[in-house]
């Protein structure tokens, strides 16, 4: 049965289950890319579930709980240590497992990697440029949302690092990963009903515009016209002039709303 998806209190599903631990790196450490936000020590990331069990009887379900209570802890921990010590946090984010025993989906290994990565690119050049080599070791299989989401600040964090050639190379990963989420969007069997702007491929394609637009040469003309979609096309150019003029990369919130229902992630 159709309907609203992951709408609570203004957040989405979205926001709850697929937020980037980047960024809740970057909330709770600032000096990371930057973030103005601040957590207190021992605060949990968001992005992270943290579901109790207490007072339960014995069931998969709460030992499954139970697992992901402590597997944040030892995110935290390791985010923590990334402010002191990042090698040593790097080894031992390699050592977390692949899947979350609540959200299979969920990848805490390469999450808290691209965290160390950010933490680290203006403190240990070395660290995060390994740690974004091992996250991205793991993007591959994941589904395009799921690349999308853990790939879409590489092409900056590499630029950071002063490595033009790589984060060129990410952009042109984004480029692609954007082409197929429009295969989805536009998928004719089940089109994504929602305003075309709030599609997440125009939303992905802009962030690679926003980025293009630091480099020189700028492939963001080549880009552009690489988009199938003529509306989502000059949606693109407005989007890349106003890139131009220095404005922020935040993205854009998106809709999908399919036959199985409507699914959103809302900016504020």
């Amino acid at each position: 049965m159709g309907g609203i998806r992951g709408w609570s209190s203004g957040r989405s599903v979205w926001e709850e289950r697929e937020n980037s631990d980047v960024r809740a790196a970057l909330e709770r450490y600032p000096h990371g890319l930057g973030s103005p936000g601040t957590r207190s020590a021992g605060q949990e990331s968001p992005g992270i579930l943290s579901i109790g069990a207490v007072g339960r009887g014995y069931s998969p379900e709460a030992a499954a709980e139970q697992a992901n209570s402590e597997l944040v802890r030892q995110q935290d921990r390791i985010l923590s240590e990334a402010q002191k010590n990042p090698k040593q946090a790097l080894s031992a984010a390699l050592g977390l497992p692949l899947t979350n025993p609540v959200l299979p989906e969920y990848n805490p290994r390469a999450s808290i990697l691209k965290a160390i990565a950010g933490i680290s690119v203006s403190r240990n050049a070395p660290v995060a440029k390994e740690a974004l080599q091992e996250m991205r070791k793991l993007v591959n299989p994941m589904p395009a949302r799921g690349q999308a989401q853990m790939i879409e600040d590489l092409p900056d964090l590499y630029l950071r690092l002063g490595d033009e050639e790589e984060a060129r190379k990410m952009l042109d990963q984004l480029v692609t990963v954007a082409a197929k989420l429009y295969q989805t969007d536009a998928d004719l069997s089940d089109p994504n009903q929602a305003f075309k702007v709030w599609w997440p491929s125009s939303n992905l394609w802009w962030r690679c515009l926003a980025f293009a637009a630091k480099l020189n040469p700028s492939p963001a003309a080549q880009i552009i016209e690489e988009i199938q979609d003529d509306e989502i096309k000059a949606f693109e150019r407005v989007a890349f002039a106003i890139s131009l003029l220095g404005a922020a990369t935040a993205r854009f919130s998106t809709i999908e709303k399919h036959k199985h229902g409507v699914t959103a992630f809302m900016r504020q």
